[in-house]
């Protein structure tokens, strides 16, 4: 029995192939990176239009009111100084698994008083009270972060299309 030859032309170029799998993962993360800072700045822009139901819902205390006023900072929920909102940011980090990104803010970084002094409390702190109340201190649940988690999930089909995409692209070597 005979061998036959397989054309030449059939025979995939396997060290091309290998070079462009190379480009995969970071294509792929740099997709998933542009895709989270599209979502941080959604969340920022919701915050800033005070776009949460809860926001809308469960006023500020007159006591909060009073102090914000008293030291001419903004006065919608989750503004004041300014920080928190604009603390959220994507966190990438590399694992055993591979590159993770997280949304919400770098874990030591602290919030301001009304008065301008470093807060006792992180800014994730904040977001956690904030986030599911604190019945003695009198801080009703003001949810935000839940609502904006479900508002992204949403978008994983969208996410999924850009991945797919990336992954074609750069396998057809255009980067």
């Amino acid at each position: 029995m005979a061998v036959r030859r397989v054309p030449k032309d059939i025979i995939p170029q396997w060290r091309l192939v290998a070079a462009r799998l190379q480009g995969v993962p970071e294509a792929v993360g740099a997709t998933i990176q542009r895709f989270a800072e599209s979502q941080v700045t959604d969340f920022k822009d919701r915050i800033r239009l005070q776009a949460f139901v809860d926001f809308k819902r469960k006023k500020l205390s007159p006591w909060t009111v009073k102090a914000k006023h008293a030291h001419h900072l903004d006065p919608r929920t989750m503004i004041a100084w300014g920080n928190y909102v604009n603390g959220i940011k994507v966190i990438r980090s590399r694992t055993a698994g591979g590159l993770e990104f997280k949304i919400g803010f770098d874990p030591d970084v602290r919030a301001v008083n009304y008065d301008g002094s470093t807060s006792k409390l992180t800014l994730a702190q904040v977001a956690y009270i904030q986030e599911y109340g604190n019945i003695t201190a009198g801080i009703p649940a003001r949810r935000h972060w839940r609502p904006q988690f479900n508002r992204m999930q949403r978008m994983l089909p969208t996410l999924r299309r850009m991945i797919t995409r990336s992954i074609v692209l750069s396998m057809a070597g255009h980067h």
